[in-house]
């Protein structure tokens, strides 16, 4: 009888790990491509070590096919593109980052309040602010071995935007403290994109703004 059941017990193991059997294909590492949209800013720590969250908003999106080999003709021009083609995929993979359809060309920063004597209110101060931009361009590159999606730069005014390819959808902002005095400041963090590679079309998003007390 012991023997029975025992039979029986290996038998429905076997009928559920072959009904769960996961199998790999060829795909890409992007999950899909959005046409950005818009701001939204977070700001953590405490003065003066503050850090800003720079999310950017998906309006349409292009999206790969998790758990099947298909892939929308959309987003296979752009996964070509960016030669994205020959990530071994699982069947039961949640997918990668977001990629942006419109390549980012540019972050800057300004203030409402004199920063100091070289930074007066309303100038830009992307030579003090440094930078974390998400990017899969490594993860691409390195034929998917590299980890590291982060790119850090000294200052704003020093990236290399062509090297960041494709962005993804957010970024840190790490801000210095004010030279002058303390109280509010309003940030205005302005973010640009160039044309889309593929359809040829411009997007242009509003600046986000946001206070912080030092």
């Amino acid at each position: 009888m012991k023997n029975k059941l025992f039979a029986a017990f290996l038998m429905a193991i076997f009928a559920i790990t072959s009904c769960t059997k996961h199998y790999t294909y060829k795909s890409s590492y992007v999950r899909s491509y959005y046409v950005p949209n818009s701001l939204t800013v977070r700001v953590d720590g405490r003065s003066p070590n503050f850090k800003m969250t720079i999310s950017v908003e998906h309006g349409r999106d292009y999206r790969l096919i998790i758990g099947s080999s298909q892939q929308g003709e959309t987003y296979n021009k752009y996964a070509e593109y960016y030669g994205d083609t020959n990530f071994q995929r699982d069947d039961d993979d949640h997918g990668g980052p977001d990629g942006s359809c419109n390549p980012l060309a540019s972050i800057s920063v300004t203030c409402n309040r004199d920063w100091d004597t070289e930074h007066p209110a309303g100038t830009p101060l992307d030579d003090l602010i440094s930078a974390d931009v998400m990017s899969v361009k490594k993860q691409i590159e390195s034929g998917y071995k590299e980890t590291n999606h982060f790119f850090f730069y000294n200052a704003l005014s020093n990236i290399d935007y062509a090297n960041i390819r494709p962005f993804t959808d957010f970024m840190y902002l790490y801000m210095p403290s004010p030279a002058v005095r303390e109280g509010k400041y309003v940030f205005t963090i302005s973010v640009g994109f160039d044309k889309d590679p593929i359809s040829g079309y411009n997007v242009s998003i509003e600046p986000a703004t946001v206070e912080v007390e030092y």
